[in-house]
């Protein structure tokens, strides 16, 4: 464009100068039209950008109005990954999720049960550490007082193997807990025979 320019200066044919400034007059505005474009380009691209982080702002704020679709879709956007570190049937899982963030939040999710059926960590190593010293069924019954005893062979089972042997079973009945059994038979017992 600056070579036109120089050389309308340098010319005096009146033909090719009035040529020239069509030419000239032409190109300026294709470029003006060319620099809208890139500015409507620029502003698009700068509310794409901008205009997702303002609806998740929103949605944020508006939070409890939202279903839980809704809610799904949005935690969705914002999660990178989600790992298990470890699976173990019939426990709890723990799950690792890495956010778009690179931050990590650990969450344990456990399966829906009847709260009786769910084991704490606690009662389980209880429990195992009963079975694998050898305790006596009303041992163990009474070291998980509220819990049945066919719940707590069902344990056994999925944490010390199948065929292990219990000492004196019997006492306790299958679908009695220790309360039960001790409300059964009358007080409590350090060991008694099967009825």
């Amino acid at each position: 464009m600056e070579d036109v320019v120089s050389n309308l200066m340098s010319l005096r044919l009146p033909p090719v100068i009035a040529q020239l400034e069509q030419s000239y007059a032409q190109m300026e505005s294709e470029r003006k039209w060319y620099l809208s474009q890139i500015a409507a380009l620029e502003s698009s691209n700068r509310l794409s950008i901008l205009s997702p982080f303002e609806e998740l702002l929103t949605a944020i704020d508006n939070w409890q109005l939202l279903t839980r679709d809704e809610q799904r879709k949005i935690v969705l956007l914002l999660i990178q990954r989600i790992e298990i570190p470890h699976f173990i049937p019939h426990r709890a899982l723990t799950l690792r999720i890495i956010w778009f963030d690179d931050s990590v939040t650990e969450l344990t999710v456990r399966r829906s049960q009847r709260q009786d059926q769910v084991w704490t960590l606690a009662e389980l190593d209880t429990l195992i550490s009963l079975v694998n010293a050898g305790a006596t069924q009303l041992e163990i019954a009474r070291a998980l007082p509220k819990r049945k005893w066919e719940n707590i062979r069902r344990q056994i089972r999925l944490h010390c193997g199948l065929g292990l042997c219990i000492p004196e079973v019997g006492v306790v009945r299958q679908s009695e807990s220790y309360d039960d059994h001790t409300h059964r038979v009358g007080g409590t017992q350090s060991n008694s025979t099967p009825n």
